[in-house]
């Protein structure tokens, strides 16, 4: 039996209803809903509540099921209390009230202090490389690039009235020059519950479902990785990596490599990954830079003799223009760009291999996979990525699915043609 769903049964019964249970527990109610019906599932299927408009309150059968379930709680936070005593490791609950321009961060593991098999890495490069980025505002060819009318979001109309906030990586000086250099210490508007869509507010779905699922998982970020290195990855059973994991250090891309060389294994849950080369300040902790160079889909271009990076002194541009284009690392890179649809994926050959059988149960062969979603109504779009053995995915590569019904407003990337 599982110790959480009698502790939702508890929080239930003393509270009164599913959304108080929730509060008191930090859980949603449709995670307690769902918990709480596994915990009556245990017992035969009988509710245990009765279900009313003012709340849920405890049956007969569930009354008879309170005593044993307080002293099951008793003996399970005597053990909590007992490990947490003889364990060096920090612990206890923290509790942070932040208005929500504030609220951008992941409570990330601490040093050392592995709680779970799973890892979360948090893409922050990428988040500064696109924070309170300014293109809709300043860009002429903006509409064209999109394939769509420029809608204004309140975010957009302040960052224009506030110029004091900085800009991203993709926008220019007043002179046109580049912004090369991007740093988190700053109100950064596109980082945060309820932003833009894109980068961080995607990466939140991924742990909203991984606690959902009930999954347990540690999270890192891009810096925590660039400063530790492998030693960081090599503790745990998988490592995902988000939405957008687009800006790389040379220190970052060693680590995964490293770490899927030695059995680990990545899962790369997003598009145009592991395409920039990018440099974190070695003492200023948030900041990166970002030199763009002659290739890859830009939004400026570095002057001749600007490519290097002047944190490190190493070239910057593509990951592919140094000799590791991503499909080395992760199977497939960046292809192409599309910002007027999303579409579905359907089933490959590959798909059938019985090796990968389990990753498809009650998946039909000609079921449409995806075809939702709330970016542009589907699960394939925006950034697309190919794989592509000439630029070194792995010849025993499996492609299990692919997408291409993008219509026609898609843009190929300069270095893909």
């Amino acid at each position: 039996m599982d110790w959480d769903s009698v502790r939702v049964f508890l929080a239930v019964a003393r509270h009164g209803s599913l959304r108080a249970a929730g509060r008191a527990l930090g859980l949603s109610q449709p995670t307690v809903a769902r918990r709480l019906a596994e915990f009556e599932t245990t017992f035969g299927g009988p509710t245990l509540f009765d279900r009313l408009p003012e709340g849920a309150h405890l049956n007969a059968a569930g009354e008879r099921l309170v005593a044993a379930a307080e002293r099951a709680e008793q003996a399970m936070l005597t053990l909590e209390r007992r490990r947490a005593a003889a364990s060096p490791a920090l612990n206890g609950t923290v509790r942070i009230s932040a208005g929500e321009c504030a609220a951008g961060f992941l409570a990330r593991c601490l040093s050392g202090a592995t709680t779970a098999p799973l890892l979360f890495v948090a893409s922050t490069a990428t988040f500064l490389a696109y924070a309170n980025i300014g293109t809709r505002l300043d860009q002429p060819g903006f509409e064209v690039h999109s394939e769509g009318l420029v809608t204004l979001s309140a975010d957009d109309v302040y960052l224009s009235e506030h110029r004091e906030l900085g800009l991203s990586s993709y926008d220019t000086h007043t002179d046109g020059s580049g912004v090369c250099y991007s740093s988190g210490a700053r109100p950064i508007l596109n980082m945060r519950p309820r932003g833009n869509a894109f980068n961080y507010v995607n990466d939140t779905h991924i742990l909203d479902w991984l606690e959902e699922q009930n999954i347990d998982y540690d999270v890192l970020t891009d810096e925590d990785i660039d400063r530790e290195g492998a030693r960081a990855l090599k503790p745990y059973r998988a490592v995902i990596t988000g939405s957008h994991p687009e800006y790389v250090s040379r220190p970052m891309l060693d680590a995964f490599q490293a770490y899927q060389n030695g059995g680990g294994r990545h899962m790369y849950l997003g598009g145009n990954g592991f395409y920039w080369r990018i440099a974190f300040h070695s003492d200023r902790i948030g900041q990166i830079e970002i030199r763009r160079g002659i290739s890859g889909t830009r939004t400026w271009e570095g002057e001749a003799g600007e490519n290097n990076l002047s944190f490190t002194g190493e070239p910057g541009g593509l990951w592919r223009s140094n000799g590791r284009a991503p499909q080395r690392l992760v199977g497939v890179g960046f292809d192409a760009q599309v910002f007027d649809r999303s579409t579905f994926y359907r089933r490959m050959p590959d798909s059938f291999n019985p090796r990968i059988a389990f990753a498809f149960e009650g998946i039909g062969s000609d079921d449409r996979i995806g075809d939702f979603g709330l970016r542009l109504g589907g699960a394939a779009g925006l950034e697309i990525d190919r794989a592509d053995r000439t630029l070194g995915s792995a010849p025993n590569l499996l492609i299990l699915a692919t997408a291409n019904q993008f219509g026609s407003g898609g843009l190929p990337t300069g270095d893909g043609v």
